[in-house]
C-alpha cells in the first residue's frame, strides 16, 4: 500500500464516535457489546479507527463520564461525539491515513502470522521446533532461515522457548519489537511490549536487549530483566517470581498495589476495568485463575475492602467498600 491511499470515508469516523459515546453508556448491553466487536471486525480500517477514538479518549477525555445516556441525539451526547470527530477527523482524514492504518499496529496485527484475542492465549510450534506461548491480545509474525528464528512482536507479550528440550541443543532466535531487538541462543525468554517499551525477563539461559538507537545494549542472565524503548535500555533487575504463571493460565501477586493487579486483569476481558485512587495501594497476595476475571473481582470483595462497581459488564470500577 503506498502513502497515495485514499482518505478514510468520513462516515466511518462518525460511526466510530457514536460508538464510543454509545459505550460509555450505563444501557451499553451486552448486545451492544457484541455489535460493536462486529464493526471493529469488518475491516482493518474499522479497528483503526475505533483504536485511535479510544486512544484519544483516554488521553485527553474525549467522552466525559456523564454522557450517561441511552439516546444518543440528546444534546450531551451529540456535543460528546462532535468533540470526538473533531480530534479523530483531525488525524485520520489525512491523505496518508490509509498507509498509517496499515503500519500501525492494529492494522499489523490483523495481518499477523499468529494472533490471539482479549482472554485467549494459544501455543505455536515452529518448524525450527522453537515454542511460542501467546499471551492475550498478542500478535506475532514468524521467518525462519538457516540463520534461525526471526520473531516480529507486533504487541502483547509472549514467551519463546527455545531449548529444543530433550535433544541437547540449542537454536538461535532474534525477536525484534517496535523498540529494538532481542537476541537468545537455548534461552526462554518472555517478551512484552506496547507502543512505549519493550519489557525482557530471561528465565533460562541469556541473551541480549538491543534499543532501536543501538545505545546502552544489555546482556541479561537468568533470573533477570531489562525495560528498554527506543531510545536505551534501563537498568537490569530481577525478575518477579510468577511472572510466566500466565501460561498456566494463572497470575500470581505477591503484595502486588491493587491499582497494578487490576491493569493486569483488565487484559484478560473486555471492557473498562478502573482502580479508585483510594484503593490503589492497598496490596494483593494469592494465586488468581485468569480464566474468569471477574470471579477474580467478586473474590477481591470478599478478601480485601473494595466493592465492584459496575455501571454495565463492561464498565466496572473498584472503590472502597
Amino acid at each position: 500500500m503506498s502513502q497515495s491511499a485514499q482518505p478514510i470515508d468520513p462516515g466511518l469516523i462518525d460511526e466510530a464516535a457514536r460508538w464510543l459515546a454509545r459505550s460509555r453508556s450505563p444501557g451499553f448491553s451486552e448486545s451492544d457489546a457484541r455489535a460493536l466487536q462486529q464493526w471493529r471486525a469488518t475491516s482493518a480500517t474499522h479497528e483503526y479507527i475505533w483504536s485511535r477514538a479510544k486512544d484519544l479518549d483516554q488521553r485527553f477525555g474525549s467522552v466525559p463520564p456523564a454522557v450517561g445516556m441511552k439516546v444518543l441525539d440528546r444534546p450531551q451526547v451529540v456535543n460528546a461525539r462532535r468533540k470526538i470527530l473533531k480530534m479523530l477527523g483531525a488525524l485520520v482524514l489525512a491523505p496518508s491515513a490509509g498507509w498509517w492504518m496499515y503500519r500501525s499496529p492494529a492494522g499489523q496485527a490483523l495481518r499477523a502470522d499468529f494472533r490471539t484475542g482479549v482472554g485467549e492465549t494459544r501455543t505455536v510450534v515452529l518448524e525450527s521446533r522453537l515454542r511460542v506461548e501467546l499471551n492475550t491480545d498478542s500478535a506475532i509474525n514468524v521467518v525462519t532461515d538457516g540463520a534461525g528464528t526471526q520473531i516480529q512482536l507486533i504487541d502483547g507479550e509472549i514467551l519463546v522457548d527455545a531449548t529444543l528440550a530433550g535433544t541437547g541443543a540449542s537454536h538461535t532466535c532474534s525477536i525484534t519489537t517496535p523498540q529494538g531487538s532481542l537476541h537468545g541462543s537455548g534461552a526462554r525468554l518472555m517478551v512484552r511490549c506496547d507502543a512505549r517499551s519493550t519489557d525482557l525477563m530471561v528465565l533460562e539461559g541469556e541473551a541480549t536487549a538491543i534499543p532501536e538507537a543501538a545505545s546502552g545494549k544489555r546482556t541479561l542472565s537468568a533470573g533477570q530483566r531489562v525495560k528498554i524503548t527506543a531510545q536505551e535500555a534501563g537498568d537490569i533487575s530481577a525478575a518477579p517470581e510468577g511472572a510466566d504463571g500466565w501460561v498456566m493460565g494463572v497470575l500470581f501477586a505477591d503484595r502486588m498495589p491493587l491499582d497494578q493487579f487490576l491493569a493486569e486483569l483488565a487484559r484478560y476481558r473486555h471492557g473498562i476495568l478502573r482502580c479508585d485512587p483510594a484503593v490503589a495501594a492497598i496490596r494483593v497476595s494469592g494465586t488468581f485463575q485468569l480464566k474468569d476475571p471477574d470471579e477474580v473481582l467478586r473474590l477481591l470483595e470478599r478478601t480485601v475492602p473494595v466493592r465492584v462497581q459496575a455501571r454495565t459488564r463492561y464498565w466496572i470500577s473498584v472503590v472502597p467498600a
